[in-house]
């Protein structure tokens, strides 16, 4: 059955701590203990707390993301107070080298993943293994076990069909990387969709009709990751 643990991390926890963060700061100008303009310098310090959350998650793709982004907070926190010059734009190659590894280990044996079929935009594959740069395309998964899987996009699109497919087990996950570009999902009527994708000057919302509460047989899935500049949606 697919682990679908609930993460400790999730956009609304992100949120939340961001909240604290700044009436903590709001408070301490009011108290003329800091002036606005270098409580605004500190912003950066929210980068670092989602990095931190994402590496306390301890999977290979969150601590990647967590690491980069922890490390462009630092960068940028230490650049605002004259510290050391520091271009975020110039980390572009990170982009290409996560892609990469992701493809990587997409295609290790173990992996529950599957294979893109040689020709053709549909197919009986029991999961994702989906990836673009600067392309996309359409894709309808027809089978009676979806496993889930993973879709990495940069400067690209998909729109993905699962409409008529099915789950054996309970639930499944799927893993999105989004920069710069979008993902359409559109599911079975009477999934349950958690989306837990976190987005970063980006988009994430679901507009799936979810099952009554404590309906039995109802299938989960759980979308997860990250969009950065981009848009994830689920619908049914």
């Amino acid at each position: 059955m697919t682990n679908t643990t609930t993460r400790p991390f999730t956009p609304k926890l992100v949120a939340g701590v961001a909240m604290i963060l700044a009436g903590i700061l709001f408070l301490l100008q009011e108290m003329g203990i800091a002036r606005i303009g270098s409580i605004l310098q500190l912003w950066p310090i929210v980068l670092i707390v989602i990095g931190g959350l994402k590496i306390w998650e301890r999977r290979f793709d969150s601590v990647f993301v967590g690491a980069v982004l922890a490390f462009v907070g630092t960068g940028i926190l230490l650049d605002n107070f004259g510290r050391m010059s520091f271009h975020v734009f110039r980390l572009w190659p990170l982009i290409v080298i996560y892609i990469g590894i992701r493809v990587i280990r997409q295609s290790m044996p173990g992996m529950k993943v599957g294979h893109l079929p040689a020709q053709g935009s549909s197919g009986t594959r029991d999961s994702l293994a989906e990836t673009a740069a600067f392309g996309g395309g359409d894709r309808r998964i027809v089978t009676s076990d979806f496993t889930g899987g993973s879709v990495n996009v940069v400067f690209g699109g998909f729109d993905i069909d699962l409409t008529q497919s099915e789950m054996q087990t309970g639930s499944a996950a799927i893993d999105l990387f989004v920069m710069w570009g979008g993902v359409d999902l559109r599911v079975p009527p009477g999934w349950n969709v958690r989306l837990q994708v976190l987005p970063l000057f980006a988009g994430a919302e679901d507009k799936t009709v979810h099952p009554p509460a404590g309906q039995d047989g109802v299938k989960e899935l759980v979308v997860t990751g990250v969009a950065i500049f981009g848009g994830v949606e689920v619908k049914n």
